[in-house]
């Protein structure tokens, strides 16, 4: 079976596996055994949604031809997706995983994904920033489950790099972690905010960004290592406990 699959489908073959986080700037793809071998351009995909299936259907067929591993293997995909993306969205980006064959397609939100690879040790409430291309979220995820979430539809291409501060990204973070501890009635927020808050996305590179957040919120920032692909990288963490424990026979999902 080699070091990219330890599952085995429904018909005895090996399955490999592929992580994939279509963002709205790249896509990257991530195999066990090889770690994220893609960091692409997107297709036509504007704030989360993809606009031209077609595009990146292409784009995904090519990731996948080229994961590492015999391309003979039935392939499970585990595919992230914005916290709030609404049920259209969501099964329309599961359908182009689903269009590439896969015998199983797995999809998770990119808060969980990102706190299964750099969240801290000792378990507790964590509050997650994906400051992305084109979208900003910031979700409380409690006891791995996403607890309450909040979107804007705004990113760090919206702020021309030679700008200044880019005061209105993090002050639009900065809000919506406000607006979570006043819905927030068990502390959790609070919480959270001592640990110190998980920043993800291609914006945590941005120090400006990041240090008027920090400013802001008056709290610790924890980055993770690239923190542009800590959502793929976590997704390809579930992936590795789905084929190492799958639960029964794989089955086209």
């Amino acid at each position: 079976m080699g070091s990219f699959g330890s599952a085995v489908g429904g018909t005895g073959r090996p399955v490999r596996g592929i992580a994939l986080d279509i963002g709205s700037s790249r896509t990257r793809a991530w195999a066990p055994g090889a770690g994220v071998f893609a960091d692409v351009p997107s297709g036509p995909v504007r704030r989360g949604r993809v606009t031209d299936s077609a595009s990146q259907l292409r784009l995904l067929r090519r990731l996948t031809a080229s994961t590492p591993g015999d391309s003979a293997h039935d392939t499970v995909v585990m595919l992230t997706h914005p916290v709030l993306a609404g049920p259209q969205e969501r099964e329309a980006t599961r359908r182009l995983a689903d269009d590439l064959g896969a015998v199983r397609v797995i999809a998770v939100d990119s808060a969980r994904a990102a706190a299964a690879y750099a969240a801290p040790p000792g378990g507790g409430p964590l509050l997650v920033v994906d400051l992305g291309a084109q979208l900003t979220e910031v979700t409380l995820v409690v006891d791995g489950l996403v607890q309450d979430a909040r979107l804007a539809e705004a990113g760090v291409d919206d702020v021309p790099e030679s700008g200044r501060v880019p005061g209105e990204i993090a002050g639009t973070a900065a809000d919506m972690v406000s607006d979570l501890w006043r819905h927030d009635s068990t502390g959790a927020v609070r919480e959270a905010l001592r640990r110190g808050v998980l920043v993800t996305g291609g914006g945590a590179l941005r120090l400006d960004a990041t240090a008027r957040l920090a400013h802001l919120l008056r709290a610790r920032l924890r980055l993770a290592n690239d923190p542009a692909t800590s959502v793929v990288r976590g997704a390809g963490l579930m992936l590795t406990s789905v084929l190492r424990h799958p639960a029964g026979p794989l089955a086209r999902s």
